[in-house]
């Protein structure tokens, strides 16, 4: 994933085949291979299993979705503590607990700092 950015990267692994749809299916994977800057905050296979399947059949509503868990700008663990504006306008707020890193008080990363060209990537269990 290093070597590629962001729209790209997600595009192509094999362990985000939700994610990925949602990118291809509107168009941002095009806008985050783009972008100079970005965090990626990317649900888990089992978080997008938990959404309605109305909400895959609605590019518009799938894009405001992905939109929420996206930052412009890069940060790394340290510097994702504390609040954020995601591009749909939403605050993403981190903290830090024994080491567990936790997004809006409910959303647990579970693996982050995932690096590509243009982005710093985290997959969390949960929609935010």
């Amino acid at each position: 994933m290093a070597t590629q950015p962001a729209g790209s990267a997600i595009a192509t692994n094999l362990g985000m085949p939700s994610m990925s749809y949602a990118l291809n299916r509107n168009g941002l994977r095009e806008e985050l291979d783009e972008a100079a800057s970005l965090t990626i905050i990317i649900p888990s296979e089992v978080a997008f299993g938990s959404m309605p399947d109305a909400l895959y059949d609605s590019p518009e509503e799938m894009k405001k979705l992905i939109e929420r868990h996206v930052l412009r700008e890069r940060l790394d663990p340290q510097q994702l503590l504390g609040t954020h504006r995601s591009i749909a306008g939403s605050d993403i707020t981190a903290t830090a607990d024994g080491g567990r890193l936790t997004l809006n008080g409910r959303a647990t990363v579970l693996c982050g700092n995932i690096v590509t060209t243009n982005a710093t990537i985290y997959v969390i269990d949960s929609m935010l």
